[in-house]
């Protein structure tokens, strides 16, 4: 049997079981809460279109027009109600993280520094709200988090030049939750793209957001 800090499988799965240890200690399940309580309504709504046709929250369209989550949820509902789709969501939200976040850190750093990024990623309460409301990892079921799942997938196969999976995963992501995914799929355009076509895409990619802030602005 080889050393856990050898390569291999048995590596992979030490590492891999220490991550998840980690995971479960630093984002413990919280339930139904937060925006796990709109997804939720968007899967009972996608089960039963008639029963919420009047709810305000869908009368001019929702974010489902948006993602295909609530439908993938609506299966986790169907098979094992409310509240068991909604741990069996996040149980699956957290594996696809885990393992997602052990293939990025060994694509992008060499050992031990790849060991490293990957538990910090498990370990460290990420934070990209201003006033500190959300964060990467979540205690509950979200688009977000497999969104940030598959676009860590996108970003280390384009890495490891296998372009055409890492683009399918980026739209995985896009598909779930193009908010989050629209930046790292940016950064995997720009990774294979030479410099002209960098400093290309980033004028544009600037001029485009300007733009809609600006749009923004004037209402």
């Amino acid at each position: 049997m080889r050393h856990p800090s050898g390569p291999g499988l048995w590596a992979a799965t030490f590492w891999l079981w220490t991550g998840a240890m980690c995971l479960v200690m630093a984002t413990p399940y919280i339930g139904i809460d937060n925006d796990a309580r709109l997804y939720m309504v968007g899967a009972l709504h996608f089960l039963n279109p008639d029963h919420y046709a009047r709810d305000i929250w869908f009368l001019e369209g929702s974010q489902d027009r948006w993602s295909v989550f609530s439908p993938v949820l609506a299966q986790f509902v169907g098979l094992f109600d409310i509240d068991g789709g909604a741990k069996a969501a996040t149980l699956f939200q957290g594996a696809l993280f885990l393992v997602s976040a052990y293939w990025f850190s060994r694509a992008t750093l060499r050992r031990p520094a790849s060991l490293l990024l990957f538990l910090l990623l498990l370990g460290y309460p990420i934070c990209y709200s201003p006033k500190g409301m959300l964060f990467v990892r979540e205690g509950f079921v979200s688009a977000r988090m497999v969104g940030i799942g598959f676009s860590l997938f996108g970003l280390a196969l384009c890495l490891q030049g296998r372009t055409a999976v890492g683009a399918l995963c980026h739209a995985l992501a896009l598909a779930v939750h193009p908010i989050m995914a629209v930046g790292p799929a940016a950064v995997s355009v720009l990774m294979r793209s030479g410099l002209r076509g960098q400093i290309v895409l980033s004028v544009v990619g600037c001029l485009a957001f300007g733009g809609l802030f600006d749009a923004a602005a004037c209402g």
